[in-house]
């Protein structure tokens, strides 16, 4: 039935490459439950990524399969850790106050809550600031807030809602849902107002490539062999000496086209663009890798006497 479930969500989501690599983690997951074997483990994620390139090996390079998998990484090897350092700690024999054990249930979930959070913000920023140029700083913060709701109303609601769908019950519960998501757009909109810009620039793909072997090292041994990420962790923080920009950026469907104009004396730095509406949030992220403002963008009717 859980099966069944994740196959209708892998098609209302559009099977992009982070609801495959869900599914399919799912899907081993609950064969593992069923053959009474580990269900989350890294040999689980290991098979989906086998599989997602084996059907679309141009994922690779896409953001979604980067951030997706990094992300997954990071949490089974961030609780591996976690559990084991709590069953070293935990005391079996105890006998603990029902009130105190509840407590102790409550506070565990928002810690677990807070630290997927952090763990999976960590990771998937090495691929945000590669890709987009740009790190939030208070995103850590807006996540904290926003998936208790996220988690304890919106995705419950929504599920009830879809049972409740044929019925025609669903009238009563989509509204708490809308209202979740509202909360949650208000608490992403006050922390957006709240953070800086957190323009990085750009960085090479050296860089990018020692920054994932580090979280390769720390989120897969489990012996001594994790404090071998130092090295590549100091290799990526020594400064680097750029070479001169791009002077033209192409996107990746090769629909869009833009030439970076240096700055001159009398004016700032631009770009000339191939499309008369060019697409805001490529422009931006080319801006941004190359320190340019995105509102200076020549369009195809003046770039001629522009350039």
């Amino acid at each position: 039935a859980a099966l069944c479930v994740a196959s209708i969500n892998l098609l209302l989501a559009g099977a992009s490459v982070a609801t495959q690599r869900s599914f399919i983690m799912l899907t081993v997951m609950l064969l593992a439950l069923c053959a009474d074997r580990p269900a989350l483990t890294k040999r689980n994620l290991a098979i989906a990524a086998i599989i997602i390139v084996f059907i679309a090996p141009e994922a690779v390079v896409t953001p979604g399969f980067q951030m997706s998998f990094a992300a997954t990484l990071a949490l089974i090897g961030g609780y591996d850790v976690l559990n084991r350092k709590k069953s070293n700690l935990t005391d079996q024999n105890a006998v603990k106050h029902p009130i105190y054990s509840a407590t102790g249930a409550i506070w565990r979930i928002f810690l677990g809550l807070a630290a997927t959070a952090v763990i999976a913000g960590l990771a998937t920023s090495i691929f945000s600031i590669y890709h987009f140029h740009r790190i939030a700083p208070l995103s850590l913060f807006a996540n904290v807030a926003a998936m208790p709701i996220v988690t304890f109303v919106t995705m419950p609601s929504a599920l009830i809602a879809m049972v409740a769908l044929p019925f025609g019950l669903d009238g009563f519960i989509f509204p708490v849902m809308f209202y979740s998501i509202d909360l949650v757009i208000a608490i992403a909109d006050y922390f957006a107002s709240l953070s800086p810009p957190g323009r990085v620039g750009a960085i090479s793909v050296a860089r990018m490539l020692m920054l994932a072997v580090a979280l390769v090292l720390i989120c897969l041994p489990r012996t001594w062999i994790r404090y071998w990420s130092v090295i590549p962790l100091l290799i990526a923080m020594a400064p680097e000496f750029r070479e001169e920009p791009p002077i033209l950026h192409i996107s990746e469907d090769a629909r869009q086209v833009a030439i970076v104009k240096p700055a001159a004396e009398n004016r700032p730095a631009q770009i000339a663009v191939n499309r008369s509406r060019p697409n805001r949030f490529t422009i931006d992220q080319w801006a941004d890798a190359d320190a340019v403002d995105s509102a200076r963008f020549i369009k195809p009717n003046s770039a001629q006497e522009t350039l």
